[in-house]
């Protein structure tokens, strides 16, 4: 029986990327990450990990040649941990190195100016939504301490193709979790933009790897649709007494 509820994102047919928020029952706060893709080639990656941070890797053998497919997913930076399901991620880790700044306060300051990227002869704006069209892609940030947390997401607006900026600032509860995703959750083409409020969910487990499998369950079911399976990975970073935890899923 799972000690885990994440119900919540369980009962999306496709969420695209998520980003939870939460503190176990003995009160270590964690930051956990699930990669899905409808795209075969898409889910042709992995999260891979090293000392300080979770990254969006390719298969062995594949490129990495599009910047909105890899990228640092988690990062921890002295006291606080960082997430995001892009380039802006860059951004986060200069702020959340800023010991004064509470985790609201990182993303407000990261991603308030136009920050321009450029690849392959294109830029494009890190703090705005994913020039993928017909879906434009919210961008979705992340930052934890030990006590509060914080999202913040970009999204296009059907209007003139402006931009529309929700943030949401929180204290962490023992054994609650919040998470948020780029799309609403259904399956449809062009796909429909996070708009609801936070998914609520709740933690019993105390360890990184149990964790990781609570999220990676919740994402690994088959769609009654097409008879396929989105899943690609899991990932959480946790805050302990002398560090950080990690653990990484990977379904290829």
């Amino acid at each position: 029986m799972a000690l885990d509820d994440f119900s919540a994102l369980r009962g999306m047919v496709y969420s695209g990327r998520a980003i939870t928020i939460g503190m176990t029952s003995q009160g270590n706060p964690f930051v956990g990450y699930t990669l899905t893709a409808r795209d075969e080639q898409n889910q042709r990656r992995i999260l891979g990990y090293n000392r300080d941070s979770v990254k969006v890797k390719s298969l062995p053998g594949e490129k990495e040649d599009n910047p909105l497919h890899f990228y640092p997913a988690i990062v921890f930076v002295k006291d606080k941990i960082v997430a995001s399901n892009g380039a802006q991620t860059e951004l986060l880790i200069q702020r959340s190195k800023h010991l004064s700044y509470p985790p609201y306060a990182v993303l407000e300051t990261a991603m308030d100016n136009p920050f321009i990227k450029n690849f392959d002869g294109q830029e494009f704006d890190i703090t705005s939504y994913e020039p993928d069209s017909p879906n434009f892609t919210p961008r979705i940030s992340a930052c934890l301490d030990r006590n509060s947390g914080a999202f913040h997401i970009v999204r296009r607006t059907e209007l003139s193709n402006g931009r529309e900026v929700n943030q949401f600032s929180f204290q962490l509860i023992p054994g609650r979790t919040k998470t948020i995703t780029t799309y609403q959750g259904g399956n449809e083409s062009p796909l429909v933009s996070f708009k609801r409020g936070l998914l609520e969910g709740r933690v019993s487990s105390s360890s990184v790897g149990e964790i990781t499998d609570s999220l990676f369950d919740s994402i690994n079911h088959v769609n009654p649709q097409d008879g396929r399976n989105y899943a690609i990975a899991s990932a959480v970073v946790m805050k302990g007494v002398n560090g950080f935890d990690f653990s990484v899923k990977n379904r290829f």
